[in-house]
């Protein structure tokens, strides 16, 4: 090291005829450690999974080194796809905690419509369909139809309905007998 002036830095490591201090060197790694990062997120992005990089999983032991998580997303069902009753339940716990629905009656009403079957067709002749067995003239009323075009027989949008219907206390209308049994 060579020191030119007493309150000057010191120059260090000569790159291309510049002189390069250390604030430099690390802002020039972290600029190549970002642009690895990128690149490596864009990889994971067109293969599908999700990447999740936070500074302090970075490494500075060489320019090439990260530590990058690189999780799954959760699986996604099309409207037509029949889906595992524990999602339909989870779905259902989540939508009643988010709109303050006791979780418990809305999961007795969906039990008592289709048993957690997002494509069971009502038992009794109507049009009802879904979870929690809408028809479709009052499907057709629905944000998740008006707006969002979805299907009744997409779970999230068909059990979202329903649990803001319960919190509007439209329960026992939509649902007469399951609602009862249910203790709404």
């Amino acid at each position: 090291m060579e020191y030119t002036h007493a309150l000057t830095l010191p120059r260090v490591a000569a790159t291309r005829g510049k002189y390069l201090t250390k604030q430099r060197r690390t802002k020039r790694f972290m600029y190549k450690t970002y642009t690895i990062l990128t690149a490596i997120m864009a990889a994971a992005a067109v293969i599908g999974y999700f990447s999740v990089i936070t500074e302090r999983q970075i490494e500075r032991t060489t320019e090439a080194q990260a530590i990058v998580q690189i999780t799954k997303p959760a699986k996604t069902y099309a409207y037509n796809e029949r889906v595992p009753v524990e999602v339909v339940k989870q779905e259902i716990r989540e939508a009643a905690k988010r709109y303050g629905v006791n979780e418990a009656k809305a999961l007795k009403v969906a039990e008592c419509e289709s048993g957690f079957d997002n494509l069971r067709p009502n038992q009794e002749g109507s049009t009802a369909l879904g979870v929690y067995q809408f028809l479709i003239a009052t499907w057709m009323n629905t944000d998740s139809f008006k707006i969002h075009r979805k299907a009744r027989t997409d779970y999230e949008a068909n059990i979202e309905e329903a649990i803001k219907a319960m919190a509007r206390g439209e329960a026992r209308q939509k649902w007469p007998h399951c609602a009862k049994v249910a203790g709404f």
